[in-house]
């Protein structure tokens, strides 16, 4: 109770800059207790932070860009003309949906256990998967592999976004 009755002190005085009764020197969070060491907290650059969070938003922001995809992929051996071997706009459309599906799967199945790995693990497993998921569907493309696309981008591609 004391910690708490100090932790609320020393909150008010760092950040809504009102007196605290008590000498406040830390405090740090942890599951019992808030508290905040300042000399590290000072040391930090908080602005170090800003740049990954515009390249992980401008990644998760890219997947709902596929339909710029679709035209390239239905003609992919035609190039100009069609081609009896191009893959549909039917075929190639529902990439997104089995990504966005994935997605929601992963999401509700691991949520759990990605809060208990904290941002940064789970970040490098999400970047893996998508640039894994990406690779693949390039050689699914080189292959001319719809399966290959699929498992690639669909799967790979909704772990990782």
């Amino acid at each position: 109770r004391v910690l708490m009755l100090r932790a609320r002190q020393c909150f008010r005085k760092h950040m809504l800059g009102a007196a605290s009764v008590l000498p406040c020197r830390h405090f740090a969070l942890s599951k019992k207790h808030v508290t905040l060491d300042s000399e590290s907290a000072q040391r930090s650059n908080r602005w170090a932070r800003v740049a990954p969070f515009f390249l992980i938003q401008g990644v998760t922001g890219s997947v709902y860009a596929w339909s710029v995809f679709n035209a390239p992929l239905c003609a992919q051996l035609g190039v100009v003309a069609p081609s009896s071997g191009d893959w549909g706009l039917g075929d190639v459309l529902p990439l997104f949906s089995v990504s966005a599906a994935v997605l929601g799967v992963v999401t509700a199945t691991l949520g759990p256990s990605i809060e208990r790995l904290g941002p940064r693990a789970s970040t490098l497993i999400s970047a893996s998967a998508w640039t894994a998921g990406l690779s693949l569907s390039t050689v699914a493309c080189e292959l001319h592999s719809l399966p290959l696309l699929f498992a690639g981008y669909g799967l790979l591609g909704g772990i990782g976004r």
